[in-house]
C-alpha cells in the first residue's frame, strides 16, 4: 500500500509540473517534466507510458458527456469540467495547433464528446424536444459546439460556471423545446 501511496503522489506531482510547464508557455516532453519534477525520465514514463499518456492526463478525463438527468445537468457539467482547469486547457488547445499528438489527442476526445451529444440529441428527438425542421445531425452539432471548451471560454470572462450553463441553456432553446409541465427530464 505505502508504493501505491508514493506513485499517486508522483504522479500528481508530474502532473502539477506538466501543467506548470504548460503555464508558463513551454512545450511538454517527458524529459522536461522529469528534469523540472527531480525525477527520472523512466519515473515518468513508467506513470504515463508515453508522451501521448502525459498529454491525455494533462488533459484530464473529466466526464464531459450529457448525463442522464437531462440537458441542463449536462450543459452544467460540461461547464463545471471546462472551469476546472481552464487555463491549462487553454494551454494545452494552444499548443495542439502546432503539436500534431496533442493535436490528435485532442481530436479524438472532441470526438467522443461529439458522439455523446449525439445520443443526447436523439433522446431529445425520441422526446418530441427538437425544434421543427431541425434535424438530429444539425441538432447534435449545435449542442456539441455550444458546450465546448472554446464557447465556454469566451462566454466565462467575469462569469460563474452555472452563469454561463445559463447563458448556453438560453441560446440551447432555439434548439429544444422545453420540458414539458411534471416531465422528469431537465429543460
Amino acid at each position: 500500500m505505502p508504493t501505491r501511496a508514493r506513485g499517486a503522489g508522483t504522479r500528481q506531482v508530474l502532473l502539477g509540473t506538466g501543467r506548470h510547464l504548460l503555464g508558463s508557455g513551454q512545450a511538454v516532453s517527458l524529459e522536461e517534466v522529469a528534469r523540472s519534477a527531480g525525477v527520472s525520465r523512466l519515473t515518468v514514463y513508467y506513470h504515463f507510458g508515453s508522451r501521448r499518456g502525459l498529454l491525455e492526463a494533462l488533459l484530464g478525463d473529466p466526464d464531459l458527456a450529457p448525463s442522464a438527468g437531462g440537458l441542463e445537468e449536462s450543459v452544467e457539467a460540461s461547464c463545471a469540467a471546462w472551469a476546472a482547469d481552464r487555463d491549462v486547457l487553454r494551454a494545452l488547445r494552444a499548443h495542439g495547433v502546432l503539436d500534431r499528438d496533442l493535436g490528435h489527442v485532442i481530436g479524438e476526445r472532441e470526438e467522443r464528446r461529439r458522439d455523446r451529444w449525439r445520443a443526447l440529441a436523439s433522446e431529445l428527438l425520441d422526446g418530441g424536444r427538437l425544434e421543427d425542421g431541425l434535424s438530429l445531425a444539425s441538432a447534435a452539432d449545435a449542442l456539441a459546439v455550444l458546450t465546448g471548451f472554446e464557447v465556454y471560454d469566451a462566454l466565462a470572462g467575469r462569469r460563474s460556471p452555472r452563469a454561463v450553463a445559463a447563458l448556453i441553456l438560453r441560446l440551447a432553446g432555439g434548439i429544444v423545446r422545453p420540458a414539458a409541465s411534471g416531465d422528469p427530464a431537465q429543460a
